[in-house]
Formats: C-alpha cells, structure tokens, sequence
C-alpha cells in the first residue's frame, strides 16, 4: 500500500511538471506567439545553423507535447538543401531533430519533404498512409506538416513535423510555424552552410 501511495504521488509530480510548459488556458495563437519570443532570444545571441537549429526544434517539440498534454507531435526536426558530392542535384540532409533516428538523405520530389523542396510551398498532410512516396521515419506517424526554408529565390530547408495523430495540423499551425521560419530565416546564416557538399559514405 506503502509503495502504491507513491508511486501515485510520483506520477502526479510528473504530470504537474509536464503540464507546467504551457498555460492550459493558452490558445494555439498565443502558444506560437510566445514560441516567437523564445526563438527571438535564441537569435540574439548567435546566427550559426548548428547552434540556433537544434534548441529551436528541441523548443517546438517540448512546448506542443505540453500544450498538446500527450506525446505529440512525434518527431521535430529539420532537413537543409545541400549539394551533394559526385552528383548534380541537391537534396535534403538531416539536420538537427528531437525524436526518432531519421533518413538521413532526402531526394527532392521524394516523400513530403522533397514536395515540399519542389513546390517551396508549406504542406499538410492529415493521413500520411494516404500520400504518395510517403518517407516513414516513425511508423507511429499519422500526420505531418512540412514548412520550407525561404528567402525569395534562396531555398535552406524544412521543417519538418510528425504525428501520431490523424489530421493534427492546422491553419494555425501553419501560420505559427511559418512565422518561426521567417525569423529563422532572416536570423540564421544558412547559406556558409548549406554550400557545403555532403559527402556519402
């Protein structure tokens, strides 16, 4: 009874600090807004991808879990348009990500992410077991949304979302997280690192 007592007292501590990360009455509107603020106060202490990149997607990926109160989304992460080395065409290479190991290389036209290289336009996909060359990183992703990286005709990246939920995106969703790129965007030098070739094994 003893050992009952506690560790229902444990798992009550637990659910209190995970449900601290956001106001339960925060709207979604307020959530990207104050996920702004954050990403603002990374930039203004560094431009470098490999510094910047990887609190924000560990930030996304903590914050909707909590606003979210359940493991979703899945997988936050980023893939960058590099050449590659010995081929003609660019691709997109992992970046920094929070969540399952990933593919490592991406195709342009291949998967959401590669339409989404190819369109340049933000993606959501409610069922991904209904789109076509869908990549799965995770087999627990339903849904996903991917937002591109870019500066008028300069094409970075994306960023990418999973979850295990059916239809988990939406319009505000969309709005927030293309926000976040456009701050990223005009406060990350990408392009000293996206020229650099990826050299495969």
């Amino acid at each position: 009874h003893v050992d009952a007592m506690r560790s229902i007292r444990a798992l009550k501590s637990c659910c209190k600090k995970f449900r601290s990360f956001s106001s339960s009455n925060e709207s979604k509107q307020e959530l990207y807004s104050r996920l702004h603020g954050r990403v603002e106060n990374y930039l203004s202490k560094s431009r470098d991808p490999l510094s910047i990149l990887p609190n924000v997607s560990a930030l996304i990926y903590n914050e909707l879990r909590a606003y979210r109160r359940m493991p979703d989304p899945n997988w936050v992460g980023f893939y960058l348009s590099r050449p590659v080395f010995n081929e003609a065409e660019p691709a997109l290479i992992l970046g920094p990500f929070n969540g399952k190991p990933a593919v490592v290389k991406i195709s342009y036209g291949s998967g959401v992410c590669g339409i989404t290289a190819e369109e340049k336009v933000t993606q959501i996909v409610d069922d991904v077991h209904n789109h076509p060359n869908h990549i799965a990183c995770d087999s627990a992703s339903q849904s996903e949304i991917v937002v591109p990286l870019l500066s008028g005709e300069d094409f970075w990246g994306v960023l990418d979302i999973d979850s295990p939920n059916l239809a988990a995106f939406d319009v505000e969703d969309q709005k927030g997280l293309e926000s976040i790129c456009s701050q990223l965007i005009d406060g990350v030098d990408f392009e000293a690192y996206c020229k650099v070739p990826y050299v495969q094994s």
